[in-house]
């Protein structure tokens, strides 16, 4: 059975962060992309609790896209990052990196070796990747 992935979904994180900022005040400025301890503390705060609201298939979709992409896949991070006009988060100097961190704070370095890429299908869907988080 393929594992499917849709790399919009890093679209549908940078939203969260984008309406943490609008909404709650939130300065992004204020947290190193490059800091392991900032981006563990931007997955928990912002990105774990709608996480927690989302079925058990989409946190899989979540989390089976979020370790792929850390590792391999070319997804446009940066294209997806720019939607957020308004997010102050600087871009670090590896999304790859900065998503390896996020999958490690939101699911446990257990996660490394849990889930297999050996049949994966990339289906990269706007609107679903937007909507993952709710």
């Amino acid at each position: 059975m393929a594992t499917e992935v849709n790399y919009f979904i890093f679209w549908g994180l940078f939203v969260l962060l984008e309406v943490a900022e609008l909404t709650e005040g939130v300065s992004f400025l204020d947290f190193d992309p490059d800091d392991e301890a900032d981006v563990r503390r931007i997955a928990v705060n912002y990105f774990l609790p709608p996480l927690k609201q989302a079925s058990v298939k989409r946190q899989l979709e979540i989390q089976a896209t979020i370790a792929f992409y850390a590792r391999s896949g070319d997804p446009p991070f940066q294209m997806l990052r720019d939607r957020c006009q308004e997010l102050t988060l600087s871009d670090p100097s590896s999304w790859r990196l900065f998503f390896l961190w996020v999958e490690r704070a939101l699911f446990g370095c257990a996660a490394d070796g849990r889930l297999s890429f050996q049949n994966v299908t990339e289906c990269p869907n706007e609107e679903s990747g937007f909507y993952a988080f709710g």
